[in-house]
């Protein structure tokens, strides 16, 4: 259980951090590149090629839509072992609430 409260050595952050954040050196066209090959690596009964434009570029949203889905479940799965790593950003958010009412 120690291993989802240890930060990181170089960053400072915490697993769930380091989740959410991601490779902040992808680019969105790498990320794109990555996933059209993903997308046309999928079986389907239609090739790839003979898809039109708009439903190749369906399927490559499908793939980030799951990227991004895995992430988010990343998140929650290394937050569930840890969830008192969420109480100071709880703490100082009912204190704002409270110097607003």
């Amino acid at each position: 259980r120690n291993t989802y409260r240890k930060r990181d050595p170089k960053t400072g952050l915490r697993p769930f951090m380091l989740a959410a954040v991601g490779n902040d050196t992808e680019s969105a066209s790498s990320r794109n590149s990555y996933a059209l090959q993903m997308a046309k690596s999928i079986t389907r009964d239609q090739p790839w090629s003979e898809l039109s434009k708009l439903d190749q570029e369906i399927e490559v949203n499908k793939v980030l839509e799951k990227a991004n889905l895995d992430k988010i479940n990343t998140i929650f799965k290394l937050l569930s072992n840890a969830p008192d790593l969420l109480a100071p950003a709880i703490k100082l958010q009912n204190e704002d609430r409270e110097k607003k009412e």
